[in-house]
C-alpha cells in the first residue's frame, strides 16, 4: 500500500497524539523488519497495540526470548496461542494457530 498522501487529523487529546507518534515509529521499525500489521488499537490512556500477522519473523521473536506467550486456548477454529512483545512504546501482539 502506497501512503504518499499527507493526512491531517485534528485530535484534541495529547495522549492520543503521543500514541500516534509512538505508532509511527513502531510501524517504520516493523516495516523495515518485514512484519505485516493487520490492525492498530489506540485507547486514550493506554499503550498502543499493533496486531501483526504471525510468520517466520514472529517465530524468531519467540525463539530469541523477545516475545512472551500471554494467552492460549481453543475455540471454534481450533487451538491458538497469543504472543506479545514491546516495540518502542507500543505493544505488538499476534496469534498462532
Amino acid at each position: 500500500m502506497n501512503m504518499n498522501q499527507n493526512l491531517t487529523v485534528n485530535i484534541n487529546s495529547m495522549s492520543i497524539q503521543m500514541a500516534l507518534g509512538s505508532v509511527t515509529h513502531a510501524l517504520a521499525a516493523m516495516n523495515a523488519i518485514g512484519f505485516t500489521v493487520v490492525r492498530i488499537d489506540i485507547a486514550q490512556y493506554g499503550r498502543p497495540t499493533l496486531v501483526i500477522q504471525a510468520d517466520s519473523n514472529t517465530q524468531l521473536l519467540v525463539k530469541d526470548g523477545k516475545a512472551v506467550l500471554y494467552c492460549y486456548g481453543s475455540d471454534d477454529n481450533g487451538p491458538f496461542k497469543k504472543y506479545q512483545c514491546p516495540m518502542g512504546n507500543c505493544r505488538v501482539v499476534w496469534e498462532e494457530r
